[in-house]
């Protein structure tokens, strides 16, 4: 497995510290082995692994003897002082080296010297381990866009290394390929070029977070909560690498940067009771919002040179639990979610990644941020209501499949990996009933005819239902769960798809129509039974549901079923439909006063009900005769 950057690495390494670039024309500065066999510049900020080792997962070594190099001239001394002076060293990106340029032979073991070819592994040289796009040590990597300042297809013609990659003086340009014909480049340059850039990043703030963070949590603590995170939380929101959060065969909280081990240390807080060390040394858990807190300080700075725990970070803050049952989420949680595209898009998790010369654990990792990108915008777009800024047109990244799962740590993801495989299959029907239904245009075009509203739902209701339909056994919330000892997760799965079910009705309940008309009335025959059906689910819901992990837009999901509840009645065409509408209404009103006592996220759906029932349904909202009718006979009762 590669090495991975320790926090305080990555914070040296975006400091303005020195230039990592090495003066080869030192003996005493000479490039490690490693680099000198595959001819490449060694970084090396002021102790081994310099950053091609750290990149590739190889051990950083000077026991080969230098090679030979034909000693230059007066004129060519003369020439290269310049740019060997300290004034200019700062600017240097990569500095001369006479291998590289084919001045020198290239490195061979060295046979007057058998102690030192012992010491360096048979595997040392093995190029199997392709080297990764994110563990770019002080430098980061951006994806070259068409349209920006290089051109891909003038890139294409470039000459690169045998690390595919096209080196100049303060950055480098790494070639991944091509996705059906379009040239895939990534530009890498050094973090300190950022040092200037607000909002700054203080060396020392960061090591008072991670100070602070260390003192909230200890080590073993903290291995036992990533423990936990990867048990109760993977499993349905895979944005982490078991593989990269493994040191020694153990998890360590030394493998994540501090942004990132802050959020999963609050995700992990409320699993603490299934751990049998933390259930009995936490009697005070430490404070998820003060977690959380260190989590978003942490991350922004990083915004100038994003890396995947930058993304992974800002998802599970957009995936934190709510920090006030009865208040609904502020706009700043779509910001959030906002910033998150933007970085994939930087990062170029918008392209697959499949046929990428990178390590297995990354592309499987890029896949499932990518899926998680999309599932957690698509679904914020629609419980806010606001347009996605997630082009399909652009978020070009193939369905996930069992391999895009890890078998690490004797786990083996790929049992449970269905959850969110089906997820984002849902998802991808949630974004075109989102585009055909509810954009601006669609829904000016299609509000005042119903015929038009059907055929353009009609094929979106066959995808749903063949969806639902071919959803393995083992999804359904009724089936007890073996994995994560008794809590069940399915919740907020099938929730997700009766949400989408009832977006199709609320969009087919938009036009108006005569009441005796045969579409209206199987129009309201089929909502009144999705209604009763999402009674029956919420009613199925025992404590190990509700305990269980539940993505953060459910907690909106159950507010729009009570608020389709309430459309239900207040649109009854005759007495017998306003009867049976009010009394599912009651009834749900009921039942989420029992449910909400073992959860907060049924508390904000509840209260919404309340507010209208306690000042006047009647007089809040304009009821249809039918329903007028009823609810004034109920209270008279």
């Amino acid at each position: 497995m590669e090495a991975i950057v320790t926090s305080q690495e990555q914070t040296l390494g975006q400091s303005d510290v020195q230039d990592r670039a090495r003066a080869y024309k030192s003996r005493n500065k000479r490039p490690c082995d490693f680099c000198r066999y595959k001819k490449a510049a060694c970084h090396l900020e002021s102790k081994p692994p310099c950053e091609l080792c750290l990149r590739y997962g190889k051990d950083c070594t000077f026991v080969e003897s230098p090679a030979k190099r034909r000693r230059p001239n007066l004129s060519e001394e003369r020439s290269q002082e310049p740019f060997d002076s300290p004034m200019f060293a700062p600017l240097m990106f990569e500095q001369f080296d006479p291998v590289q340029a084919g001045l020198a032979p290239p490195l061979t073991q060295s046979s007057h010297s058998p102690e030192s070819a012992q010491s360096i592994p048979t595997s040392f040289f093995d190029n199997a381990q392709e080297p990764s796009l994110d563990v770019q040590g002080p430098s980061n990597s951006q994806l070259i866009g068409l349209s920006g300042e290089y051109d891909p297809y003038l890139l294409r013609r470039y000459r690169y290394d045998g690390n595919n990659e096209c080196i100049s003086r303060t950055r480098r340009i790494r070639r991944v390929g091509e996705n059906d014909k379009i040239p895939v480049h990534f530009l890498i340059q050094q973090n300190k070029t950022t040092a200037r850039a607000e909002p700054a990043e203080s060396l020392d703030h960061l090591e008072s977070l991670r100070l602070e963070l260390d003192q909230m949590i200890s080590n073993d603590h903290g291995r036992r909560l990533i423990k936990l995170f990867f048990r109760f939380v993977q499993p349905y929101f895979p944005v982490l690498s078991r593989e990269r959060s493994l040191d020694n065969g153990d998890y360590s909280p030394g493998t994540m940067p501090t942004w990132l081990l802050a959020a999963v240390y609050g995700h992990a807080l409320p699993y603490c009771t299934f751990d049998d060390q933390l259930c009995l040394e936490v009697y005070t858990p430490p404070s998820a919002d003060s977690l959380f807190r260190i989590a978003w300080s942490a991350v922004q700075p990083n915004y100038h040179t994003p890396s995947l725990s930058v993304v992974q970070t800002l998802l599970l803050l957009v995936q934190r639990r709510p920090t006030n049952k009865h208040v609904a989420d502020t706009p700043f949680k779509w910001t959030m979610m906002t910033d998150a595209v933007s970085i994939a898009q930087s990062l170029g998790l918008n392209l697959d990644p499949s046929d990428w010369p990178l390590p297995l654990w990354e592309q499987r990792l890029r896949r499932r941020l990518s899926w998680a990108v999309f599932v957690q915008e698509k679904w914020i777009a629609l419980n806010t209501g606001r347009s996605s800024h997630l082009m399909s047109d652009d978020w070009d990244v193939n369905p996930l499949t069992q391999d895009d799962f890890e078998l690490a740590d004797g786990s083996d993801d790929r049992v449970y990996s269905e959850h969110f495989i089906q997820l984002a299959a849902l998802t991808e029907i949630v974004d075109d009933i989102l585009r055909s239904l509810f954009s601006i245009k669609a829904a000016r075009k299609l509000c005042t005819s119903l015929d038009m509203t059907l055929e353009v739902a009609r094929p979106l209701r066959v995808r749903l239902s063949q969806w639902y339909q071919e959803l393995p056994p083992n999804l359904l919330p009724t089936v007890k769960a073996s994995y994560g000892q008794g809590l069940n997760a399915q919740g907020g799965l099938h929730l997700a798809y009766i949400t989408a079910k009832i977006q199709l009705f609320r969009a087919m309940l938009r036009p108006e129509s005569e009441p005796d008309n045969y579409a209206t009335t199987a129009l309201r025959t089929g909502a009144i039974s999705m209604g009763k059906d999402l009674f029956e689910f919420v009613e199925s819901l025992d404590t190990n549901h509700m305990e269980a992990y539940w993505p953060s837009y459910s907690r909106t999901n159950f507010m729009i079923a009570s608020n389709f509840m309430l459309l239900l009645f207040v649109t009854s065409p005759n007495s017998t439909d306003a009867k049976e509408c009010l009394d599912l209404l009651n009834s749900w009103r009921s039942l989420l006063r029992i449910k909400s006592r073992s959860g907060d996220l049924l508390n904000l759906a509840l209260l919404r009900l309340d507010a209208l029932f306690v000042s006047g349904l009647d007089k809040t909202i304009d009821l249809s005769p039918s329903a007028l009718q009823v609810f004034g006979e109920q209270q008279i009762k």
